[in-house]
C-alpha cells in the first residue's frame, strides 16, 4: 500500500539545490516512504531543473489554493526564509490546511539518514549537539563495550594460534598492525589490528584504502570481509579509547588533510570513534576521496545528533549482516 503511488503523500518543494536533487532521488528510488513529489516551485531565475514527471513553476500567485487544488501534505522549504519575507508569510497562510512543513535540512535527515552538511551552520552543532546525551545512555554504552569486548575476545582466543599462523605463513612481517589514529576530542591513540597488508604497503606515505587492493594479501581479503582483522582493536575499546560502534577512526594526516577540504569535519571527533558506525554500514565502502569522505561525514554528524540504543541496535544488527554476507571491505 505505501509503494502504491496513487495514494502517496502529494510533496511541494520551493527552491531547489543539489540536497533538493538528492531527495527527488531517493524518495523516486524508494516508494515505501510513501511520498510523490507533486511540483517544484524555483525562486531564482538562472534554477532551470529538468525534472521528470515534476511540475516545475517559476512562480505562484496563491499558494494556499495551489496547496488545495494539488493536495499537497507536506511543503519543503529549500530557501532561507530571512531572505524570502513574503514565502514566510505565503506557509503561515497555509496552517488551516495542517500541512506538514519541512526546511530542507530536516526532511534531508528524515529521508536519507544523513546530516547535509553544506547547508548547516556552526548554529546547527550549538542547537543540536551542545546538550550532551544522557549520562544514563553513555555509561550503559560503556558498559556494554566493555562486556561485549571481553565475551567476544574469550570466545575468539581459540582461534587465535590460527589467525596468527595463517597472517605469520600468508606473507612476511609482524602478526600485529599499529598506527596512530584520532580519536575523542582530537586526542590521538594506537589502533591494534591483525596485519592484512603486504609490510611494504605504504613505502610511498600514506595511501587511501580502495576497492580490491592490490596491497592487501590474500588472507588479510577473508579478514577484511570479516571484520576479522579487527578484533584487536577490542583492547582500544576495553582502554576506552575506542567505542564498539561510533565513527571510523582515522589517520592523523588524513584528518588535517579533510579538515581543510571540508566543513566541520574535526566535528566528528566530538565522540569515540567506533569498531563499526552508521556511515560503515549505511555509507560508502570506502573514504578515498573528498566526494566519499564528505558523504561519511554527513553519516556521522547523523550519528553523533541521534545516537541512542535504538540506533546503535540498528548498526549492530547491519553490521552482522555485513559480516555473514562476508562484504566487509
Amino acid at each position: 500500500m505505501l509503494k502504491n503511488r496513487q495514494i502517496a503523500e502529494n510533496i511541494l518543494i520551493i527552491g531547489y539545490s543539489t540536497e533538493v536533487s538528492e531527495i527527488i532521488k531517493e524518495i523516486n528510488n524508494k516508494p515505501a516512504f510513501g511520498y510523490k513529489i507533486k511540483a517544484l516551485i524555483t525562486v531564482n531565475e538562472n534554477e532551470k531543473p529538468n525534472l521528470e514527471g515534476i511540475e516545475i513553476y517559476n512562480n505562484y500567485d496563491n499558494l494556499i489554493e495551489f496547496c488545495k487544488n494539488n493536495k499537497i501534505k507536506t511543503i519543503i522549504t529549500a530557501v532561507d526564509e530571512r531572505n524570502f519575507p513574503q514565502i514566510t508569510a505565503d506557509l503561515f497562510s497555509c496552517l488551516p490546511l495542517q500541512i506538514n512543513f519541512f526546511n530542507l535540512s530536516a526532511f534531508y535527515e528524515k529521508i536519507t539518514g544523513k546530516i547535509p552538511v553544506n547547508t548547516i551552520s556552526r548554529n546547527w552543532f550549538l542547537e543540536n549537539l551542545a546538550s550532551s546525551k544522557s549520562r544514563l545512555y553513555h555509561n550503559f554504552k560503556r558498559l556494554i563495550d566493555l562486556s561485549i569486548s571481553i565475551i567476544i575476545l574469550i570466545a575468539f582466543s581459540p582461534f587465535l594460534p590460527l589467525v596468527i599462523l595463517a597472517v605469520k605463513f600468508g606473507s612476511a612481517g609482524p602478526i600485529f598492525f599499529k598506527q596512530k589514529r584520532v580519536g575523542k576530542n582530537n586526542l590521538q591513540f594506537i589502533v591494534v589490528k591483525f596485519r592484512s597488508m603486504f609490510i611494504d604497503a605504504e613505502n610511498n606515505g600514506a595511501v587511501w584504502a580502495s576497492k580490491n587492493d592490490p596491497r592487501v594479501t590474500k588472507f588479510g581479503k577473508f579478514m577484511r570481509k570479516t571484520r576479522v582483522d579487527e578484533v584487536p582493536q577490542l583492547i582500544n575499546v576495553i582502554k576506552g579509547e575506542m567505542s564498539l560502534i561510533g565513527p571510523r577512526p582515522e589517520r592523523p594526516e588524513f584528518v588535517e588533510e579533510l579538515s581543510v577540504q571540508i566543513p566541520f569535519y574535526k566535528e566528528r571527533l566530538l565522540v569515540k570513534p567506533g569498531l563499526t558506525g552508521w556511515a560503515q554500514v549505511a555509507g560508502p565502502a570506502y573514504g578515498g576521496s573528498k566526494e566519499e569522505s564528505l558523504e561519511k561525514l554527513q553519516y556521522d554528524l547523523f550519528y553523533i545528533k541521534n545516537q541512542s540504543l535504538g540506533l546503535d541496535l540498528s548498526i549492530v544488527l547491519k553490521t552482522i549482516k555485513t559480516i555473514l554476507t562476508r562484504k566487509g571491505q
